[in-house]
């Protein structure tokens, strides 16, 4: 069961919530500590594809205003496109970051993450 607890700052004037989140270990070897290290991983992927996604984001609209196209031109993707793979690349990013997602949500709800490779 997930609680909410509140305390207060060191001026008392800022009340502070955060979430107590009990972990229940289904895997017999794994404990909580090692699971919450991959919690961490799984969040530091997730900020790091993040990162990437806004910046391909960023280059790819600088492009497309370059080139003076209409969005859904710009972005439908075809063969001829020169930049093709990164449109695709766009929307794998997007995908890993909807599993990341899931297993921090999962991890949230006390299970245990599984980092085999997903398969896209």
């Amino acid at each position: 069961m997930i609680s909410l607890v509140h305390g207060r700052s060191s001026d008392s004037a800022t009340k502070i919530w955060f979430f107590e989140v009990p972990h229940k270990s289904e895997d017999a070897n794994m404990d909580a500590g090692e699971n919450d290290l991959r919690f961490i991983a799984v969040m530091r992927r997730y900020f790091a594809i993040k990162d990437e996604l806004a910046d391909l984001k960023s280059s790819l609209e600088k492009t497309r205003k370059a080139t003076g196209m209409e969005v859904g031109e710009f972005y439908y993707v075809h063969g001829d496109s020169e930049h093709v793979a990164q449109v695709i690349r766009t929307v794998a990013l997007k995908k890993e970051m909807d599993i990341l997602m899931g297993l921090a949500e999962g991890w949230a709800r006390g299970e245990i993450i599984s980092l085999d490779t997903p398969s896209y």
